[in-house]
């Protein structure tokens, strides 16, 4: 983190694969909050942030959380397979508010659940430039859960979950007209553009 603490106009932080734990990514939010202080307009430059596959759980999770509120240019943020709890995710929804820009969230292989999913919606409903959005593996059970975390989102061109969770093809493509549903090879659900 020394090498990065001067650079306050870094727009890419591409940190992925570092297994840097949640104490990596509180060195990473207080970076991300001491360099958006010095700045005239008190925003972060960051419009990628890739803190995938670090293992940072809900420690590392909820300090990043209260971060993006410096991120409003934030257009892609990734911390899939971080081993992230649902108690994690309000924080991370309120977070999310503030990413109006944000264009791809990648939040699989955590274990948000039925009920993170869901509060995760809360602060989706914000991103309205949100065109890709991965909640696979993230520990959904109950049918209807991503439909109601993405509901009130008609950017959406894309969105990764299970196949076993695909159970209505009918609902999603009213939820999302935009979109036409299809299976990938390794068995996840993706619902394409139609243009």
């Amino acid at each position: 983190m020394k090498s990065i603490v001067n650079c306050i106009e870094l727009e890419h932080l591409q940190f992925q694969c570092n297994s840097i734990g949640p104490d990596g990514a509180v060195a990473i939010a207080h970076w991300v909050s001491s360099t958006s202080k010095r700045r005239l307009d008190q925003n972060s430059t960051l419009l990628v942030l890739n803190l995938a596959l670090n293992y940072i759980k809900r420690k590392g999770a909820v300090e990043i959380a209260k971060v993006l509120t410096f991120c409003k240019n934030l257009s892609f943020f990734s911390i899939s397979g971080n081993n992230i709890d649902s108690k994690a995710s309000p924080p991370l929804a309120n977070g999310l508010k503030n990413c109006q820009q944000l264009h791809t969230l990648f939040l699989n292989n955590n274990n948000f659940g039925d009920e993170g999913v869901t509060l995760l919606g809360e602060g989706l409903k914000h991103c309205q430039k949100l065109k890709k959005l991965s909640l696979s593996f993230t520990g959904i059970q109950k049918e209807g859960t991503v439909i109601d975390c993405i509901i009130y989102n008609r950017s959406l061109r894309y969105i990764y979950i299970e196949e076993s969770l695909y159970s209505c093809e009918r609902a999603f493509e009213f939820v999302l007209p935009q979109c036409s549903v299809c299976t990938d090879d390794y068995g996840l659900v993706c619902m394409k553009n139609k243009q």
